[in-house]
């Protein structure tokens, strides 16, 4: 089914010029793209303003890459890492998923953006075809000043890192991908200042944590990059810990934007453990973990009308064949005897509504053998009104610091994540 993206998307972004001008590109190479060519490694700069993104700055490692010089390719779109592949030779799905980085790049509030590394069909200017290792990282400059008016105004940049990773193991080609120190650095050349001081504590970890991952509105919003096509890849934490309120636990999202396609589950809201600088360092939703809850010590609900639980300080990764709930995460469901292919999401959602999570210890417990296990529960809440809510065996080790997840899947693409204060609403009752 050919699915369109959404209009609000389109209406959130940056208008492009109408023409690319020579003196624009020479302005955008001036001001950044020239800081790069020294640099040993393979990377090229584009201009994520200007008409198909040209190349305003290319390395000296790019040069003996390709065998191409930096003045050929100054101009050209994106796609000038390919020049001279063969149309048979692109990947459709590839090709779309770097075009989409790219117009993403242009949302008017964006913060930060997971990068997009995809191999790509690389020729050398002798002919010789290699598969090429591309890594895309967006830079958002701050003092860039508009040509003709003088006027400071935000800009924006996306980095490509290059290799040669012909003979490579997929697994080292992934290690790859996932290696950002070169990134870092090139990115310092770039912009030193490139980070962004925010105002305020922001309520989100201001880190991309999925591979679908953008932040907006300086930290306060996430969104599903291509909601359209993949219904999960954006996985969002507190920034802070979240503190015990009445001897519950609990946070609230606004959902900004749904979609019709995917309807037939909720997005997941839940706490965990596990700090989201661990998450980020170890990269833990770039491949290893599919679903929020596959991390360690952690509580999930959504879906369509089911609650997890992991209290192992390990995280899950799932086994081919093998179900999730066989691998020790515990799952509890609204219909446990209707089949998991005909379940539905309990309710439907939409642009404006309040989302709560609670997580709460209940008194006593149930006995196993000799002895009493303590018993959870994890309650739903929708425009200060309870949804849903099941009760789980055992519970999280409280002494430990508890964050907020949020999984921005399916039927919700778009959130903002509400400040504690707002808790009062739905913990008043």
């Amino acid at each position: 089914m050919l699915r369109r993206e959404p209009l609000e998307i389109e209406r959130s972004l940056r208008q492009l010029a109408e023409v690319c001008s020579d003196e624009m590109l020479m302005e955008s190479h001036l001001r950044a793209g020239q800081k790069i060519s020294s640099y040993e490694g393979a990377a090229l700069l584009l201009d994520a303003l200007l008409p198909g993104s040209p190349v305003i700055g290319a390395s000296q490692g790019f040069e003996k890459l390709t065998g191409r010089s930096r003045a050929s390719v100054l101009g050209q779109d994106w796609r000038a890492i390919m020049q001279g592949v063969h149309d048979s030779q692109l990947s459709r799905s590839v090709l779309q998923d770097v075009d989409n980085f790219l117009r993403m790049a242009r949302m008017k509030t964006i913060d930060s953006m997971a990068d997009c590394s995809v191999v790509l069909p690389g020729r050398d200017a002798e002919g010789n075809d290699f598969p090429c290792s591309s890594c895309f990282r967006l830079i958002t400059s701050e003092e860039w000043l508009d040509v003709g008016t003088g006027k400071s105004d935000r800009h924006i940049f996306v980095l490509a890192v290059l290799a040669n990773v012909d003979g490579f193991s997929a697994e080292r080609r992934r290690d790859h991908f996932l290696n950002g120190n070169e990134l870092s650095k090139l990115v310092e050349m770039i912009c030193p200042h490139s980070k962004e001081v925010l105002c305020g504590q922001p309520a989100i970890f201001p880190a991309v944590l999925s591979s679908r991952c953008v932040l907006l509105n300086r930290s306060s919003t996430g969104m599903r990059r291509e909601p359209q096509e993949v219904p999960r890849g954006c996985v969002l934490m507190s920034a802070n810990s979240m503190g015990p309120f009445r001897q519950s636990y609990f946070f609230e999202i606004r959902v900004e934007q749904t979609l019709p396609e995917w309807k037939s589950r909720l997005p997941f809201l839940g706490f965990t453990c596990t700090s989201p600088m661990e998450v980020e360092a170890k990269k833990c939703f770039f491949g290893d973990l599919p679903h929020s809850f596959c991390l360690a010590e952690s509580v999930m609900i959504g879906g369509t009308g089911e609650a997890w639980m992991r209290q192992q300080a390990e995280h899950l990764k799932p086994e081919l064949g093998k179900k999730l709930e066989q691998s020790g995460a515990q799952r509890k469901h609204l219909t446990p005897d209707v089949p998991e292919y005909r379940r539905m999401a309990p309710l439907a959602l939409k642009a404006g509504d309040l989302l709560g999570c609670r997580y709460q210890i209940l008194d006593g417990g149930i006995e196993q053998g000799a002895d009493r296990v303590s018993r959870s529960q994890l309650a739903l809440y929708v425009n200060g009104s309870l949804a849903f809510q099941l009760e789980l065996d055992g519970r999280l080790p409280l002494e430990k610091p508890l964050w907020a997840v949020v999984d921005v899947c399916y039927c919700v693409y778009q959130v903002t994540m509400m400040q504690p204060e707002a808790k009062e609403l739905l913990m008043g009752g």
